[in-house]
């Protein structure tokens, strides 16, 4: 009986090793998921709202992309349905592209002419 005991005590220590990392990483997912939803989701809208960013450019675009995906990356990460709008105030050939482009490359991405009412699309 007492080698039954041994053997069964002496299982339990060799696993608690791998037991105690397993409720850490546990511990450690449940804390960043927390601190995710936190950090990234500061609005939080009425359910079937969304959240419409529009950026207002013109010239060449300098910037156009990164800010556009900074802009989507943010919403994905926090959970936030909507798009961003692109309005068009005098963008140049360069930055008409890249602009079209992104709204090729998204669907939440939409390019509107400063003379269009930017919410009659969406």
């Amino acid at each position: 009986m007492s080698a039954f005991i041994e053997m069964i005590l002496k299982s339990l220590t060799s696993a608690a090793p791998l037991l105690a990392a397993s409720a850490l990483l546990l511990a450690a997912a449940a804390f960043w998921i927390k601190l995710r939803r936190t950090l990234f989701t500061p609005v939080s809208l009425p359910r079937g709202a969304e959240l419409k960013t529009v950026l207002t450019v013109s010239g060449d675009g300098d910037g156009l992309e990164r800010s556009v995906g900074s802009l989507l990356w943010l919403c994905e990460t926090a959970g936030l349905e909507g798009g961003i709008i692109i309005e068009d105030r005098g963008l140049t050939g360069d930055g008409a592209r890249i602009a079209r482009l992104l709204e090729a490359d998204n669907a939440d991405v939409t390019v509107m002419g400063s003379d269009t009412y930017w919410t009659a699309k969406r």
